[in-house]
């Protein structure tokens, strides 16, 4: 196995990174991990090879630091709000940041989403991790974990008036639109081929994909139309 460095990734890392680590909470007092970067190495480790807690403590030992499984899940919990706050300067120092629009101050912009969780051995998912993520805010807005059987849906998401969730094509059908209007709140969602119909003020079926041909680049239209319920 290779000597084990972050170096290169340091270079990368705001410049305040480590003294952020003990700020936020992350760094303790213990006998192993003991410096900043020890604990970003725990960290990325977990996140790329490591694969499981024990797995995490074994490599960590062969780069020279003795750390439990326990230990290993302790630490990767006391991590995430130093974790987080380095995400959002690195974003912010190369221009991938935007600062909200005047349109939105009264707003929330949530990024709702599922993925599939697998345990070892498994032939498919086990689990769904459903999360939703505030853009501007730039935080975890809910996580809930649930078996597959579950299903990616809006309507295991609390929304308020003013939320505006962002969701693809597994979210776009009537139940979650309802659950979203019944909050207050309002949505864009990629819509699903199929999902459900949508008719003019005559009652007839309208083609959605037909409106948005002749639409150029950032550019919207508003379309009369009603949709029956979900009910």
């Amino acid at each position: 196995m290779k000597t084990l460095s972050i170096e290169g990734i340091k270079e990368y890392l705001p410049t305040e990174w480590s003294s952020k680590c003990k700020e936020y909470g992350a760094l303790q007092r213990g006998r192993s991990i003991k410096t900043a970067e020890d604990l970003l190495t725990l960290n990325l480790l977990y996140m790329t090879e490591g694969e499981s807690l024990q797995m995490t403590s074994a490599m960590m030992k062969l780069a020279g630091v003795s750390v439990n499984k326990n230990a290993v899940h302790e630490r990767i919990k006391s991590s995430g709000k130093w974790l987080g706050w380095m995400a959002k300067e690195v974003l912010s120092e190369n221009g991938f940041l935007i600062e909200k629009p005047e349109w939105l101050k009264e707003k929330e912009l949530c990024l709702a989403d599922g993925s599939e969780l697998a345990l070892k051995g498994s032939k498919g998912g086990d689990y769904l991790l459903h999360y939703m993520f505030s853009l501007f805010e730039f935080s975890c807005r809910q996580l809930e974990l649930t078996t597959t059987e579950e299903g990616e849906r809006l309507s295991i998401f609390e929304f308020k008036a003013g939320d505006i969730v962002i969701g693809d094509r597994n979210y776009g059908n009537m139940k979650a639109i309802e659950h979203v209007k019944e909050k207050g709140a309002e949505y864009i969602l990629r819509l699903k081929a199929g999902c459900f119909n949508i008719y003019d003020s005559e009652g007839k079926d309208m083609e959605i994909l037909e409106y948005g041909k002749e639409l150029d680049e950032w550019e919207s239209k508003t379309i009369d139309c009603y949709y029956p319920s979900a009910e």
